[in-house]
């Protein structure tokens, strides 16, 4: 039986020389004097001990929820058959009450992540 493990590579370290490192050296000099600020970063809206504790649980397995901020949401619609008779609802209608929910709840939703499906079971 074969193991299901993936072997690593070791990974090579080669150390940079001097003449590497002035030229680094020199490349973010010549940035900074454009742009002092170019490796300021933006204050964070989580604290320190929030993301810890955040990705301790989450190694812990204890929570799988992300952050507002990190979650994507899709709308799927579909409409089952092309007998208008027996199909309640239409595409239209579903999208346009999934959007009007979306945006009571302060959702947002991208137009690449509404899916429509029609007649088919797939």
């Amino acid at each position: 039986m074969a193991s299901d493990k993936k072997t690593r590579r070791k990974h090579e370290r080669i150390p940079v020389s001097q003449e590497q490192l002035r030229k680094t050296q020199a490349i973010v000099d010549a940035s900074l004097k454009d742009n002092p600020d170019m490796f300021n970063l933006p204050v964070s809206k989580h604290s320190v001990e929030l993301l810890t504790d955040y990705f301790v649980k989450t190694k812990a397995d204890t929570t799988r929820i992300l952050p507002k901020e990190k979650r994507r949401y899709v709308i799927y619609c579909r409409k089952s058959t092309d007998d208008e008779s027996k199909q309640v609802r239409s595409l239209d209608d579903q999208e346009k009450e999934c959007l009007e929910l979306a945006e009571q709840l302060d959702i947002k939703v991208r137009k690449e992540n509404i899916f429509r499906e029609s007649a088919s079971a797939h």
